[in-house]
């Protein structure tokens, strides 16, 4: 299922144009406190927020001269432009990023490419830019990103009905990823695990994870997630053909992605409910 969202890990007006409202401020923040910001808005769809973070962002970059932040505002922009203009900024991180030192180019030029041409369904791109990040990402000695492109290289795995190898990956990563901290990806590889179990039929793994989720969501803030879970249940509810809740379940997942325009998702919830 493609609902997952991959973990990983873009121009327009002038500073001053940037900052209106509640963003008049962002001239205080660090970078960090920026991308956070960003990641914050991104993470609840709140597209126009997170633009006006990402533009600012580059453009603070850019007057700055600051060549690694510069490569960082296109990854934060391009999430928000359309297919050509997105993989154009990815291919200048190429050109960017030539002269930084460090270890996170060109590894994450290549993931992040990656992940753009899977969400346009172009799998066998992806999956050659991901192994080139998983090659950078080895050479250089950075295991978060070595992580990324493994659990990256999974999902593909996973999306062409590879199950069982891409769970092997997801539950390492989940148990052992000391270098996977954030709540929001532990909850990620836990969401693609389930679907991996629930595909080859490991029912009682699947459901240990599924009230895993349920219970450390209670304290989130997003209507998303609990509605993806609502999925999840049900579609194992549907394995046990325990018919009736899984009804009840899908249909709540199914009128929450619709309501939300998450077409891709109910049309999932919609399947697994026609079967029920």
């Amino acid at each position: 299922m493609k609902y997952i969202v991959l973990i990983i890990l873009l121009l327009s007006s002038n500073l001053a144009g940037a900052q209106k409202g509640k963003f008049d401020n962002l001239y205080e923040f660090t970078y960090s406190e920026l991308k956070n910001k960003f990641y914050d808005y991104y993470d609840y769809n709140k597209t126009s927020d997170a633009k006006q973070i990402a533009r600012y962002y580059l453009q603070k970059a850019k007057k700055e001269k600051n060549t690694l932040e510069i490569a960082e505002g296109y990854i934060l922009v391009h999430f928000y432009e359309d297919y050509p203009t997105a993989l154009k900024y990815l291919d200048s991180l190429t050109t960017i990023t030539k002269t930084v030192k460090g270890n996170l180019y060109p590894a994450r030029t290549y993931l992040t490419k990656g992940n753009l041409y899977y969400k346009h369904d172009n799998l066998k791109a992806a999956l050659d830019n991901y192994i080139l990040g998983l090659k950078y990402a080895k050479e250089q000695h950075d295991e978060k990103q070595t992580a990324y492109a493994n659990m990256s290289i999974a999902y593909i795995n996973s999306y062409i009905g590879k199950n069982a190898e891409a769970a092997k990956t997801f539950s390492y990563y989940l148990y052992n990823g000391n270098n996977i901290t954030d709540t929001y990806q532990h909850n990620q590889i836990r969401i693609a695990l389930i679907s991996c179990y629930l595909e080859i039929n490991k029912l009682d793994s699947a459901n240990i994870l599924i009230k895993e989720g349920q219970k450390s969501i209670l304290l989130g803030k997003n209507k998303y997630d609990p509605n993806l879970y609502s999925y999840l249940s049900g579609t194992y509810d549907l394995k046990l053909k325990a018919y009736n809740t899984a009804i009840i379940k899908l249909s709540n997942a199914y009128n929450y992605f619709t309501n939300n325009n998450e077409n891709s998702n109910a049309n999932y919830a919609l399947y697994n409910l026609g079967k029920a």
